[in-house]
C-alpha cells in the first residue's frame, strides 16, 4: 500500500498517473519484473514522471536497475519492464540486512527531545557513518541506500535515499530534491538531498556536503536551512517542491568590519569557542579573515596569548572562527 505520508512525488500526479504508479511499485515490491497495464482511451501518461516519482519516494527499490527500463506498447496497454540487480533469493538477503541497518540507526536515535532533535542525529549519524565514493563513483550500488547504510560508501543520490528511509521508518515527511549543486570550482553540477518537515516547518538537510566538514569536527552546516539559505549554492526547481522556512541559522549576518569587531571582541569575552558568520562581501582567502581577527584580538586584548583557526565557506561567503583559550 502506498503511504502518501512519505510519498511525496506520489501526491503530485494525476489519478491516471498514480493508479500506474500503485501498479508498478506493487508489482516491483513483490519481486515482479514485468507489469501490465492498460491503455485508458484519450490518457497519454507521462511515463519519465511516473518512474521519477516512483524512485524518488521508494529508496526499498534499490534493486531495480533504473537507468534500463523498458516500456513495450501494444493496442490494449503498456508492459513495464523492469530489471533486477540480483536474483529474489539475494534480494531478499539484501533486503534483511538493510532492515536491519535501518532499525539499529533508528533505535540509536529514539532518544532524541523532539522532531527536530530526531532529524539531526539521523544526519550526525550518517554523515559519521558514510564515506562518499570518490574512488568508484559510477558502481551503481553508490546511487542506493542499501550502498550508503549496508557498505557505508555512497555518492549523493544513495546518502539522499538513506535519509528518507530512516525518516520512513520515524513517519516523518522526508523527499528528495534532484536538483543542483556549486562544486568547489564554482561550477554546477548534479546533487541530490532532502527536504523534511519539522515542529517548525520544513527544512533542507544535505547529508553529503556535511559528511566532509564532519571529518573536521564541525557538524549541521547543511542541517535545517530555509530556502534563502539554501540557495546560495543549491538550486532546483522550487515548483516542484515545498516552501521550507528552516530551523534558526546559526551563521550571524555581518555587514560591516566594526560588527565583525564587535562580534569576535564579545565571544572572547565570554569565552566562546566558536562563531558561524555570514559576511555580505567576499575575501580572498582564510588568511585574510584570520588577519582581521587577529587584528581586532590584539586591539581589544593586549593579553591574547590563545589560538584562532578560520574555515572560510567561499562558495556563501561564510566562515566558522574557532578561539583556543
Amino acid at each position: 500500500m502506498v503511504q502518501q505520508h512519505s510519498r511525496y512525488y506520489y501526491t503530485k500526479l494525476q489519478e491516471e498517473e498514480k493508479k500506474a504508479y500503485r501498479s508498478i511499485y506493487e508489482a516491483w515490491i513483490q519481486r515482479k519484473e514485468r507489469v501490465k497495464i492498460k491503455k485508458h482511451l484519450g490518457r497519454v501518461l507521462n511515463w519519465k514522471k511516473i518512474l521519477e516519482a516512483i524512485f524518488l519516494d521508494n529508496p526499498e527499490l534499490f534493486f531495480i536497475d533504473k537507468e534500463h527500463i523498458e516500456m513495450v506498447s501494444s493496442i490494449w496497454g503498456y508492459e513495464i519492464r523492469g530489471h533486477f540487480f540480483w536474483s529474489e533469493d539475494e534480494i531478499e538477503e539484501k533486503t534483511k540486512r538493510l532492515n536491519e541497518k535501518v532499525l539499529s540507526i533508528w533505535k540509536n536515535c529514539r532518544s532524541a527531545r523532539n522532531k527536530t532533535d530526531f532529524l539531526r542525529k539521523l544526519h550526525d549519524c550518517l554523515a559519521e557513518k558514510i564515506a562518499y565514493n570518490y574512488e568508484y563513483p559510477e558502481n551503481f550500488q553508490n546511487y542506493t541506500a542499501y550502498g550508503a547504510l549496508c557498505q557505508e560508501r555512497a555518492v549523493c543520490e544513495g546518502i539522499a535515499k538513506a535519509y528518507k528511509l530512516l525518516c520512513d521508518q520515524e513517519g516523518v515527511l522526508c523527499l528528495i530534491v534532484s536538483g543542483r549543486g556549486l562544486n568547489e570550482k564554482g561550477q554546477e553540477e548534479g546533487h541530490a538531498w532532502n527536504i523534511v518537515k519539522a515542529e517548525s516547518g520544513k527544512m533542507h538537510v544535505d547529508v553529503t556536503w556535511d559528511i566532509a566538514f564532519f571529518e573536521k569536527g564541525i557538524e549541521g552546516i547543511y542541517f535545517g536551512l530555509g530556502d534563502r539559505e539554501m540557495e546560495r549554492d543549491h538550486f532546483w526547481e522550487k515548483n516542484l517542491t515545498p516552501v521550507c522556512e528552516g530551523v534558526q541559522s546559526r551563521f550571524l549576518p555581518i555587514h560591516s568590519y566594526k560588527e565583525m569587531e564587535q562580534t569576535v571582541t564579545y565571544a572572547v569575552q565570554n569565552k566562546e569557542t566558536e562563531i558561524w558568520l555570514s559576511f555580505n562581501r567576499k575575501f580572498s582567502s582564510e588568511q585574510e579573515i584570520l588577519h582581521l581577527v587577529m587584528r581586532y584580538l590584539s586591539k581589544n586584548f593586549w593579553s591574547w596569548r590563545g589560538r584562532v583557526s578560520v574555515l572560510y565557506l567561499e562558495k556563501t561567503d561564510r566562515a566558522i572562527i574557532r578561539f583556543f583559550y
